[in-house]
């Protein structure tokens, strides 16, 4: 999504003018950070400068358990949907307009993910993930796989009946996190129940293999 945005006015009543962090991201790659908290480092931010503002992509690292325990489950369900930015500012990068201060040159030091923004404009625009197979225990090589079935068994082991529980997407190597109450959206499944127990199936996965390839 975008991190800012040029031209409009925050709630703190800075506007940033475009190109304000040219130099600064030509000399460094700012942190990501959990609603700006210095001791919660959740990745790094790619950011690009464009007519519209900071166009950026946070990498989080899917190892990380504070990510995976914290952070993604509140970005999946939209209650953190915002960023939001740190930064420094010279005082010859300052000017002022009808109550209004404008950043003309700023030094970008870290991107959050927050709560409330103070720019209404700095929205996180899409999330891209793949639910790692390894959360399930693996069923046996000669599991046999049939993918209809299998939808059928994980909506009634996950009790997914009118809309997907949070235990369905468990199933399922790619979702669209957008539209996540919709069960079209959840796409190449690739577990069942075996032994009352959700399990990857080994020939499932080498089907997805092939679908990617």
């Amino acid at each position: 999504g975008y991190s800012s945005t040029y031209g409009n006015a925050d709630r703190d009543g800075d506007v940033i003018n475009k190109g304000a962090f040219d130099e600064s991201l030509c000399s460094e790659k700012p942190i990501a950070l959990w609603q700006h908290d210095q001791s919660q480092p959740i990745g790094i931010a790619n950011v690009v400068s464009d007519n519209k503002g900071l166009n950026t992509e946070l990498l989080l690292p899917k190892n990380d358990q504070f990510v995976n325990s914290r952070v993604i489950p509140q970005l999946e369900i939209g209650a953190v949907k915002s960023f939001s930015i740190g930064m420094s500012i010279p005082k010859s990068g300052i000017s002022y307009k009808n109550r209004l201060r404008y950043i003309e040159k700023a030094f970008l030091r870290e991107v959050s993910l927050v709560s409330i923004p103070a720019n209404p404009k700095a929205i996180i625009e899409s999330i891209k993930s793949v639910d790692p197979y390894k959360s399930l225990p693996l069923a046996d090589d000669d599991t046999s796989w049939d993918s209809s079935q299998a939808v059928k068994s994980i909506r009634h082991y996950t009790n997914s009946k009118e809309s997907p529980s949070a235990d369905y997407k468990r199933a399922f190597m790619w979702l669209d996190p957008e539209n996540d109450d919709n069960f079209t959206s959840y796409k190449m499944p690739f577990a069942t129940v075996v032994d009352g127990e959700l399990k990857a199936v080994p020939r499932a996965l080498s089907a997805i293999v092939g679908v990617l390839n």
